[in-house]
């Protein structure tokens, strides 16, 4: 009986590690599909709100999203291949980012209300 339930708690204990396994793959897999591969990230101090710029490889161009705290604030499916040059810089007080790619320019942002507030040039 007691080598049963070793037997049973053994089991039970590679059937988890193996389910835990696959589902990470597959949330990594999905990830990198969905919305490719982080470029840059950057914590703003003290540390309420990430930011980062994203970038999916496609068909002779590419796919540059930026984010705030996991949600998409700016997408472009067209952009040019390539290095983007990209960086994330947050003001001071954590109360604005501002995302830079070679090409896109730079746009600010307000993380709490994932609003844009600026634009400069397209050049970079």
């Amino acid at each position: 009986m007691n080598r049963s339930i070793s037997l049973a708690c053994f089991l039970s204990f590679v059937a988890g590690v193996t389910l835990t396994n696959v589902v990470w793959a597959f949330d990594a897999a999905a990830g990198y599909f969905f919305n490719g591969a982080p470029v840059v990230c950057r914590d703003s101090f003290p540390r309420y709100h990430t930011a980062c710029v994203y970038s999916r490889p496609g068909f002779g161009e590419q796919a540059v999203a930026y984010q705030i705290d996991g949600e998409t604030v700016f997408h472009t499916e067209d952009f040019a291949g390539g290095d983007l040059k990209a960086d994330v810089i947050w003001d001071s007080k954590g109360s604005s980012v501002t995302f830079y790619a070679h090409g896109l320019g730079a746009r600010t942002f307000d993380p709490n209300l994932k609003n844009q507030i600026a634009r400069t040039s397209e050049e970079y």
